[in-house]
């Protein structure tokens, strides 16, 4: 039985342990500083919960929120995703698909958060914890398409696979603003952007660290084909651009960089092999 919400503002609200097996829920239920408003009106879609949930063959679909979190939102506690779909979801503020606030969101046997839309994180917003072993493709946002992490004192990516999102403005594939993590062994493919086709980095407070990734197919109109760096601490260990066919487009990593008069400049940098490692501080 889908929850699939054709469009409607309504909660479904779960707290406490749950477990749904074989379920298909649907019921409807400046450059620097952007944030999303948390949410706003604190309207939810399809799920929201306080405690751990685990979906096995779920289809959580065309659910709709006024604020954030389209599809699940979900607070200090663990989501589950086992061959199970997040799609066609919306929010008007933030988390299109899923939203992860201080949890962990963890997918199985070929789980996929697909074709969200939102103006900050389309495919999931996670404000500190974890995402582990999903694939987002598809998803939408004027602000971090794939995935949006805004002022996380500590969060972790984990062998995703995020493919062909778009952003209008930054950040493509993944957003980042005032973040403090890892991202380990995911696959950044495929995506656009205007700044940031497959990540972006914002935020003085920001230190991210790149362990064995793949920024492979990216595109920015302006800048930042692979990578954008705006300010903060960006460090890239054994990372591969790409050759050839799977360059990114127009460089691997664009750097702003001030100058004197207070105003500032994009530089770019081609990486020539796949092993990449490479430093960034502002």
């Amino acid at each position: 039985h889908p929850i699939d919400g054709h469009g409607a503002h309504r909660k479904f609200r779960r707290t406490g342990r749950r477990y749904f097996p074989r379920c298909r829920t649907r019921r409807d239920a400046d450059r620097r500083h952007h944030h999303p408003e948390q949410h706003r009106h604190h309207v939810w879609g399809g799920i929201f919960s306080y405690s751990n949930l685990t979906a096995v063959q779920a289809q959580i679909s065309n659910n709709t929120s006024e604020g954030a979190g389209g599809g699940l939102y979900f607070i200090n506690t663990v989501l589950h995703l086992d061959r199970s779909t997040v799609a066609s979801n919306s929010a008007s503020s933030s988390a299109g698909g899923v939203g992860v606030q201080d949890g962990t969101l963890s997918c199985y046997n070929e789980s996929t958060i697909r074709e969200n839309s939102a103006d900050w994180g389309g495919g999931v917003y996670l404000n500190s914890g974890a995402i582990e072993g999903c694939e987002l493709e598809s998803n939408e946002a004027n602000y971090g398409g794939g995935i949006g992490i805004h002022a996380a004192e500590e969060f972790r990516l984990e062998s995703l696979t995020v493919k062909e999102n778009t952003a209008v403005h930054y950040g493509g594939g993944v957003y980042t603003n005032d973040v403090r993590g890892e991202m380990n062994s995911c696959l950044i493919e495929g995506n656009t952007a205007e700044y940031g086709g497959g990540m972006i980095v914002f935020g003085e407070e920001s230190t991210i660290v790149l362990n064995e990734g793949k920024y492979l197919s990216n595109q920015a109109s302006e800048n930042g084909g692979g990578i954008y760096f705006d300010m903060g601490y960006l460090e890239g260990n054994s990372i591969d651009f790409g050759l050839v066919e799977q360059v990114n487009s127009p460089d691997d990593i664009g750097v702003y960089e001030s100058n004197y008069s207070g105003l500032g400049e994009d530089r770019s940098f081609i990486c020539q092999d796949t092993s990449g490692v490479f430093s960034c501080s502002y």
